[in-house]
Formats: structure tokens, C-alpha cells, sequence
């Protein structure tokens, strides 16, 4: 995953909006490399992966935004 975050091909504002580089600390003490994600990064990177819990996570979103749109589409209806 730490990969596929430094390897996003977004804009340069995008992803200083949205990430910043971090540490964590092992229970053995170690220090790791780590990000802070927004959502909206979350959102961009996972759209990349092809595993399982990736395309659960699409199909959500996919079908949230739907619904949401539909709201939408209600509202200005009225």
C-alpha cells in the first residue's frame, strides 16, 4: 500500500491537500514510514486497486453516489 501511495499520479495540489508523509512507531520499536489520507485520497487510490475488497469498496461508492444523484434529481423536481 505505502507503494501505491507514493507512486499516485495525481496533481502536486491534489496530493498536498490530501496526504501527508508520517511515522509510526513499532510495538517493537522500530520507526516506519506511514501517510495521513483524506478520504478523497483513500477514495483515488483504491479506485487503482483490482482485488476484492477494492471492488466491494467501488461498488459502494458507485452505488451511494447514485443515490445520492437521485436525491438530487428529487429535490430539483420540486
Amino acid at each position: 500500500m505505502l507503494k501505491a501511495i507514493e507512486r499516485l499520479d495525481c496533481s502536486k495540489d491534489f496530493g498536498e491537500l490530501n496526504f501527508q508523509p508520517s511515522n509510526y512507531w513499532t510495538k517493537l520499536g522500530k520507526k516506519k514510514p506511514s501517510h495521513n489520507l483524506t478520504r478523497d485520497v483513500f477514495v483515488f487510490l483504491t479506485i487503482g486497486f483490482r482485488d476484492k475488497s477494492a471492488a466491494q469498496f467501488k461498488e459502494a461508492f458507485i452505488n451511494e453516489f447514485n443515490r445520492m444523484e437521485q436525491h438530487i434529481h428529487c429535490i430539483n423536481r420540486r
